[in-house]
This record gives C-alpha cells, sequence and structure tokens, in this order.
C-alpha cells in the first residue's frame, strides 16, 4: 500500500504525511492546535516542519483557507509551533 502523500501549505511541495507536521483549528482553544498523532477531528493542514515552509503559509494566508476559517493569528500560530518544539 502507498504512503500517503500530502501538500505542504508553505512550499506548496508533496511530500510523504509524515514528514509533515499537521495543524488543526481547535474552537475550545480558539486558535490553532498541533496535532502530533494526527487524531484530532476536523480539518488539517500540512506544513513541513521547517519554520520557513510555517512563515511562507502565514505570510500567503494559506492557513485560513486550508483550515476554511477565518485567517488565524499569526503570533497563536507561531507560539504553538514554539510550544510543540519546532524550529
Amino acid at each position: 500500500m502507498a504512503e500517503p502523500i500530502r501538500t505542504c501549505i508553505g512550499c506548496r511541495r508533496k511530500d510523504s504525511r509524515d514528514r509533515l507536521v499537521r495543524l488543526v483549528w481547535d474552537a475550545a482553544v480558539g486558535g490553532v492546535v498541533i496535532d502530533r498523532l494526527r487524531v484530532l477531528p476536523g480539518r488539517g493542514a500540512s506544513v513541513h516542519a521547517d519554520g520557513a515552509c510555517l512563515e511562507k503559509a502565514l505570510q500567503r494566508r494559506a492557513l485560513g483557507r486550508a483550515l476554511r476559517v477565518a485567517t488565524p493569528s499569526a503570533d497563536q500560530v507561531r507560539q504553538a509551533w514554539q510550544d510543540a518544539g519546532l524550529s
């Protein structure tokens, strides 16, 4: 069986699901959370674990479109990224 492929919303390159980080909108938190185990419900967006891809996604406002929510706060997303120990 083939490995699942996802597209990074930052650089738009396709990669295996295991090499990407899943971001999910959590209404209870009122922001984006990192879904390391890929089990949270709802729409997710994938981005490489590289800070440059995250910044590109924020700059292009791709995260809000991918999650189909109002554009999330860039500061909140960066904080969640740092809290998850990503660079």
